[in-house]
């Protein structure tokens, strides 16, 4: 087990309805991360009564943070009155800001109710999926139901993400031979769905449907990531992404501790970070804990959030504010005695995270950008300061066709008709813009 890591806590800022603190914890060093396990022990947050925490806020306690910071959190925030923060900490650049947490983010248990997904595609249309016992439903715009799943799990809601493509793509938690509960994907295109398949062969096997264990996904362009819980071969916390809109997966990260119950949610961010939460199970209560995932698949070391009363409820991570200079931020909604709260969360710029690319190795940011294709040049413009492309079908974006793109005036200039290339293209205002091109050299 590691070390505890001290504590240095500055103190707590007062503010309406709890108290806000601001903190900092010294990094391991190489010698600590090397005897890290998989699931390295969390850094545990420490109760001090000195702080004189309100009943309201019991589960906001300050936590240890590494001097090469990874989260900051502002205070307990209510529903029933916007809560305003504010920090002085040279670390972090964080303004002033009211949060509430709206009706719909409310983290209480799910219910039969909440167990639908909707999206609106690109054409205007609304796709809704849902369950009707065992049965995964779905509908379009409110038309004629039909049966997509016969044998889902019952009490685990689907959860549906939307393309530029008018495409989706579901993933709910099946039911098969042997009581199997792995999760499947389908992919709704063409105004069809494509053939379900499992997303990782988990082959947790269980009579009683873990009810309220759904999947949580959220997408950033053509990049997808899928969290959920699963009990073969012991409880886990699994996390899988997709580069191509969910049409192919790579090998899924386990990211919890020591005891999880599962009560997953995450955030895409858009530099290809996770970050996931979920709940695991103390002695006599429970705890949320937080962790990243940075695009190069390394964990951080789990951060916990708050402790919760005996129904911990369902937990639920918000992107605020992201794909800016200024730092990402992260509504964490959940409920204490009942009562829906939120906790504010700030990371760091992302260099302050960044790890030593000792093989050269790494995507670069533009290689996280937008979507990936694959095509041949069939015309240059430079005064119009574009290229045309006969491309492949393009994940989450564009079917196979010929799309002219903008460019960058080098980027015209070093084009050469017919060549076949590798790019990255990303919509700027009404415009599909072509970056990072690669010519593919023909042996």
């Amino acid at each position: 087990m590691l070390p505890a890591a001290q504590v240095s806590t500055k103190p707590p800022a007062r503010i309406q309805g709890g108290i806000g603190f601001e903190s900092t914890i010294s990094s391991l060093t190489p010698a600590r991360r090397a005897a890290s396990p998989l699931a390295p022990t969390p850094v545990r947050l420490l109760e001090n009564p000195a702080h004189g925490l309100s009943p309201a806020c019991s589960g906001c306690i300050p936590r240890p943070v590494q001097s090469r910071p990874l989260f900051l959190l502002l205070g307990l925030l209510t529903a029933a009155s916007g809560v305003r923060a504010a920090t002085d900490s040279p670390t972090f650049v964080v303004h002033n800001q009211l949060v509430a947490v709206p009706a719909s983010t409310s983290a209480s248990t799910r219910t039969e109710t909440d167990a639908r997904a909707r999206v609106t595609l690109t054409d205007g249309r609304e796709l809704t999926v849902w369950l009707a016992g065992e049965e995964l439903l779905f509908d379009l715009t409110k038309g004629a139901s039909y049966v997509l799943d016969p044998h889902a799990t019952a009490g685990c809601p689907p959860v549906l993400v939307a393309f530029a493509d008018n495409s989706a793509l579901l993933v709910w938690r099946g039911r098969g031979e042997g009581d199997t509960r792995d999760l499947r994907t389908a992919r709704f295109a063409d105004g069809a769905w494509q053939p379900a398949t499992t997303l990782n062969q988990d082959d947790w096997r269980t009579l009683d449907d873990p009810v309220g264990e759904g999947p949580a996904i959220d997408s950033r362009g053509s990049h997808v990531a899928v969290a959920w819980f699963t009990a073969a071969e012991g409880p886990r916390i699994n996390v899988a992404t997709s580069s191509n809109a969910g049409s192919q997966w790579l090998i899924p990260l386990r990211v919890d501790d020591i005891a999880p119950i599962g009560r997953v949610s995450i955030v895409l961010l858009d530099d290809g970070a996770q970050l996931v939460s979920w709940v695991e199970r103390l002695e006599t209560d429970y705890v949320i804990l937080l962790r990243r995932i940075s695009p190069q698949g390394t964990l951080s070391v789990p951060v916990q959030l708050a402790r919760l009363a005996p129904d911990p409820g369902h937990p639920r991570l918000t992107r605020i504010k992201d794909g800016d200079t200024t730092p990402a931020q992260l509504r964490l909604a959940y409920t204490v005695s009942g009562q829906p709260v939120a906790r504010l969360i700030t990371l760091p710029d992302a260099s302050l995270l960044a790890e030593a690319d000792t093989c050269g190795c790494d995507p670069r940011p533009e290689d996280q950008r937008g979507y990936a294709l694959k095509g041949r040049i069939t015309d240059i413009n430079p005064k119009a300061g574009t290229i045309t492309l006969s491309h492949d079908d393009i994940p989450g974006l564009l079917k196979a066709t010929t799309t002219i793109f903008k460019a960058a005036p080098d980027m015209i200039t070093a084009a050469k008709p017919n060549s076949r290339v590798f790019a990255r293209t990303e919509r700027i205002g009404p415009d599909l813009w072509l970056f990072n091109v690669r010519t593919l050299v023909t042996p």
